[in-house]
């Protein structure tokens, strides 16, 4: 019997809160908040 590779992928939906016409994001505590909880997904 052959060995199958599985990867599991979680993603934490976070929607882009950004205007088309300009670069910066008005909320970055987003992406720190996203960051955090993959982080406690690794212990």
């Amino acid at each position: 019997m052959s060995n199958i590779s599985v990867a599991i992928l979680w993603h934490f939906h976070q929607p882009i809160y950004s205007k088309p016409d300009d670069p910066t994001l008005p909320l970055p505590w987003v992406r720190l908040h996203c960051l955090k909880d993959y982080l406690d997904m690794l212990k």
